[in-house]
């Protein structure tokens, strides 16, 4: 009889094994393969950032379409004025950090009149100028504005956007967007 209760009980371990595993596998794959992040740091303050839903396609390239819609999730963030804003201290600078999984692919990040980030395979991108990128920013659209005729200059721009492209020159796998900030104080 105890011969029995033993293969019960290793019959019951084992039907509780298989189910726990059939359900971690459910739920793994309900959630699909992990989408990178963006992290931007300054100072002692880190943000992690994670693409709007039209501007990652699980790992493969995304469509002329899907970048459309990315870039009207950009625009209307903006005119909502919930774009994600990170803010720089004065003189102080900013990193860049991209999960592995998207750094494989290669990224780079850019800005109206500069590209704080060339195209590269490594996870980080550190020691960026807030203050560089703010004046070149202004600078461009300084010239764009005498370019197009006007004879005021426009507003000094105070935050600058930024977008982080995943890619290797020609696909974009994924798009993340926000403002760098530069403190007045």
């Amino acid at each position: 009889m105890s011969i029995n209760r033993a293969v019960l009980a290793l019959g019951a371990v084992a039907v509780v094994g298989v189910a726990t595993v059939g359900a971690s596998a459910a739920l793994a794959n309900h959630y699909g393969k992990p989408v990178p992040k963006v992290a931007v740091t300054t100072g002692a303050n880190w943000t992690q950032l994670a693409p709007t839903a039209h501007c990652y396609n699980a790992g493969k390239p995304l469509t002329v379409n899907q970048q459309k819609s990315c870039q009207a999730d950009y625009v209307t963030l903006v005119k909502a004025g919930k774009l994600k804003t990170i803010t720089v201290a004065p003189n102080a600078n900013y990193s860049i950090n991209m999960d592995k999984i998207g750094a494989d692919k290669g990224w780079s990040a850019v800005s109206i009149g500069s590209q704080p980030v060339a195209q590269t395979n490594r996870s980080y991108a550190g020691n960026l100028s807030a203050a560089t990128l703010i004046a070149t920013a202004n600078s461009a659209e300084q010239q764009a504005a005498q370019q197009a005729g006007q004879t005021s200059a426009p507003a000094a721009m105070t935050s600058v956007p930024i977008q982080v492209t995943e890619g290797d020159g020609t696909n974009v796998y994924g798009l993340w967007y926000f403002l760098i900030k530069q403190d007045p104080s």
